[in-house]
């Protein structure tokens, strides 16, 4: 709804978890928001799994269309966090975590 009303600007979304199907639900929602071109940045496949299976990440997946299925040849969050920070403006990212805190820990 921000990004609707154009109080922010969502620069990237990052998946914190090893989850196989974590991306795939990502792109499912921003293709039904219409926002397929923001890029999603997985969590480094060396992380600790640090997730539960939860049968909606995968039922969204499988079940509704979406440019994106997996992490395979996604962008390793980390580095899509320094691509992103570095172009930016001094203090003109917030950065928003919901869950664990995986990638801003290895940041």
């Amino acid at each position: 709804a921000l990004q609707d009303r154009g109080e922010v600007e969502l620069q990237a979304i990052m998946l914190d978890t090893r989850s196989s199907a974590g991306a795939g639900a990502i792109s499912v929602l921003q293709h039904w928001y219409g926002r397929d071109g923001i890029p999603i940045g997985v969590v480094d496949p060396d992380a600790p799994s640090n997730i539960y299976s939860h049968s909606y990440v995968y039922q969204l997946r499988n079940d509704w269309e979406a440019p994106i299925r997996s992490s395979a040849g996604l962008p390793r969050a980390v580095d899509l966090y320094r691509r992103i920070l570095g172009a930016a403006d001094d203090k003109s990212i917030a950065i928003s975590s919901v869950g664990v805190l995986t990638n801003l820990e290895h940041l």
